[in-house]
């Protein structure tokens, strides 16, 4: 619509604000093999996120008081690829939804089938980590970003 302004964020009194990365793209069982994902041809995810961590001063600069911090997704996805004992993984090359392989999102449903013990697996389905997962993952962003704040 014309003449209206949305809000931001910082409109709206937001002045500290985490700004998330994007975690090893490539690296979901459905997009490539995990020993492939972090060559460095796979770099798309650690182009963009230098680019952001670059940004994110320059926006800061313009917002008068404001904190804007960097969480970074893909340190953490990365250890828990490459060591996944570490964190009590068994099942990193398959998600525990359905074959593990192709279901994503709304193809893991109430009448799929799913694995015993989630808190083994690294991937819930083909593209996205599981509960235990994403909590190494909070714990991680809560140690290195959030006490930035």
């Amino acid at each position: 619509m014309r003449g209206v302004t949305e809000p931001t964020l910082y409109g709206i009194g937001c002045s500290h604000i985490m700004v998330a990365g994007l975690p090893p793209l490539g690296c979901g069982q459905g997009q490539s093999q995990f020993s492939t994902c972090l060559d460095p041809r796979y770099s798309d995810s650690q182009t963009y996120n230098q680019k952001l961590v670059g940004l994110l001063p320059k926006i800061q600069a313009t917002l008068p008081g404001s904190k804007l911090v960097y969480a970074d997704l893909f340190t953490p996805f990365v250890d828990m690829i490459i060591n996944p004992t570490k964190y009590g993984f068994l099942v990193t090359t398959r998600g525990c939804c359905g074959t593990g392989t192709y279901e994503t999102g709304p193809l893991c449903s109430p009448v799929s089938s799913v694995c015993s013990n989630p808190a083994q697996y690294l991937f819930w389905d083909s593209l996205h980590p599981t509960q235990a997962a994403a909590g190494y993952i909070s714990q991680y962003l809560h140690t290195n970003s959030l006490s930035q704040f």
